[in-house]
């Protein structure tokens, strides 16, 4: 038995061995892991003073994992490399490749990047915070990022602070200190030193902390540096192009092209007449537009074809290259357009160019009335005295109206319950200071659309007519009063015009109009 004492020492020596290197797997068995990483200790210390080295070191009590670490670590103040960031067990390496400043406190934001290895519970909110000076810096400011256009949050946008004024000319400076705001536009800069800072506020293309895609990027910045310990909202735009043109002419379908415009205009107008260019026809909406559609029915097989348009007092050319495409879909029955006022508007998914009142019917409880009939850009405007309570019915027959590819339209008829008009509420919105002060306001629906609502020229006041259902409520104050929410411009240090929107939708219910007061 003594002989076999070695060989049994040497094989339990080996399954130790084996065991050593095996890889860690995870437990089998009992209740599922719920809970985030725990930090237990950091070397440095979390907020440890005079610290002079760039290797840091997090250990925390479960193995982890480190996903997008590059996107989701965020150092303030930035550096110039990014770090080499580390994960070994339950530990994380974080290796700074720039030398430190000297009496700066330095905060590591490690967003969603940390998270278990079993269950990829993420732990949020973790902060480390260290000084290379004596002190640790206490101050903050703290800022909501909106989208001056839409008052809506800019979450992911970055808010930069300088020691020093920050302006076009030396924007491509690193930020001194920065953050990032959340899913409500919220950002606070901690840690900051007790003084003035200027801001600068970024939705970036490219994250390198550089405003250097205008009309691609938004931007926004304060007249005045910040105070600490203050909270305060920061409006982002897009700038616009300083020149008037055709930025894109798009071809839906053979005839029909969309255009896109640098700058919204009160006035789009086609400057070769119809006639001589074989019925050629512009619809765009009213007010200030920055978008309109083209239809060319008769290009043929041209090749090219130039166009000019009058944009306010802007004089646009392009050249159109038509591929051939086939023409829009057949359309299908018309609709009309707001029935509960007047007049009514028939349209069509193709321009109407030719309609012819005598066969066109209109009867209210079977009782035949007089109506006008009138085209205008495309669409038949029906008018008619409008009587409560009746049921209305508009017939038409075979070719009572053609469309721009001359093709006829079908018998059909479109009936209206006046009595449902219960379902179209007026909805007035007041205002009970600044008199005379220009402003625009809009209902926004669900899928975004903005209806306009008519205001009052002493400016305290409007009011729309709509469908029930949900809308927000948007509100810009118009400051130059040209109809529309213009935004600011870096270069020049002007800041934009604001866009408010209510806080939830209202409510709009069947026979119950509605009177908003807004505060």
């Amino acid at each position: 038995m003594g002989r076999k004492t070695p060989l049994i020492g040497l094989l339990l020596l080996f399954c130790l061995l084996w065991l050593s290197c095996a890889n860690p797997v995870m437990p089998t068995g009992g209740p599922a892991d719920k809970q985030p990483p725990r930090l237990l200790f950091t070397n440095p210390d979390t907020f440890a003073t005079g610290v002079q080295t760039g290797n840091l070191l997090l250990t925390f009590n479960e193995w982890i994992d480190l996903k997008n670490g590059q996107r989701e670590v965020q150092i303030s103040p930035p550096q110039a490399q990014p770090p080499i960031l580390t994960v070994r067990g339950k530990s994380v390496l974080i290796a700074l490749k720039d030398s430190l400043l000297p009496n700066t406190t330095y905060q590591i934001n490690f967003g969603s990047a940390i998270r278990d290895i079993t269950e990829a519970n993420v732990s949020k909110g973790l902060s480390y915070v260290f000084s290379t000076g004596p002190v640790l810096d206490s101050a903050w400011i703290e800022r909501r990022l909106l989208d001056s256009k839409t008052g809506r949050p800019l979450a992911g946008a970055v808010c930069m602070a300088y020691r020093s004024p920050i302006t076009a000319q030396n924007a491509e400076r690193r930020p001194e200190f920065l953050g990032y705001a959340d899913s409500s536009g919220w950002v606070k800069l901690n840690y900051l030193p007790n003084q003035d800072l200027y801001l600068l506020g970024l939705r970036e293309s490219a994250p390198d902390f550089i405003y250097n895609r205008p009309g691609a990027e938004w931007i926004g910045f304060e007249l005045t540096p910040a105070k600490p310990f203050g909270s305060d909202t920061l409006w982002l735009f897009k700038e616009e192009p300083d020149s008037q043109a055709i930025r894109s002419a798009t071809e839906l379908h053979g005839g029909k092209w969309a255009l896109k415009l640098n700058l919204p205009a009160q006035s789009i107008e086609l400057l070769d007449s119809p006639e001589d260019l074989s019925g050629m026809l512009l619809e765009r909406d009213s007010g200030m537009v920055d978008s309109c559609v083209l239809w060319l029915p008769n290009t043929g097989r041209m090749d090219s074809l130039n166009i000019a348009l009058l944009a306010d007092n802007s004089l646009l050319r392009r050249t159109l290259y038509p591929k051939g495409m086939p023409k829009p879909p057949k359309p299908g029955k018309p609709a009309l357009e707001g029935p509960s006022s007047m007049p009514w508007v028939l349209s069509y998914s193709r321009p109407i160019v030719q309609a012819y009142p005598e066969q066109f019917r209109l009867t209210a409880d079977s009782v035949k009335i007089p109506f006008n009939l009138s085209l205008n850009r495309g669409r038949a405007s029906i008018q008619f005295e409008f009587l409560p309570n009746k049921t209305y019915r508009l017939a038409w027959d075979s070719a009572a109206f053609i469309d721009i590819f001359a093709e006829k339209a079908l018998p059909g008829e479109l009936k209206f319950d006046a009595e449902a008009d219960r379902n179209f509420v007026t909805w007035t919105v007041l205002f009970r200071s600044k008199p005379n002060t220009p402003r625009l306001i809009w209902a926004e629906t669900k899928q975004g659309l903005r209806l306009p609502f008519n205001m009052k020229p002493d400016g305290l006041s409007g009011s729309l007519t709509l469908p029930v259902g949900e809308y927000l409520l948007l509100h810009t104050e118009d400051e130059n009063a040209d109809g529309r929410c213009n935004p600011g411009n870096w270069k020049n240090k002007a800041l934009p015009e604001k866009t408010y929107i209510s806080k939830k939708p209202f409510l709009l219910k069947p026979g119950f109009d509605v009177e908003t007061v807004w505060e």
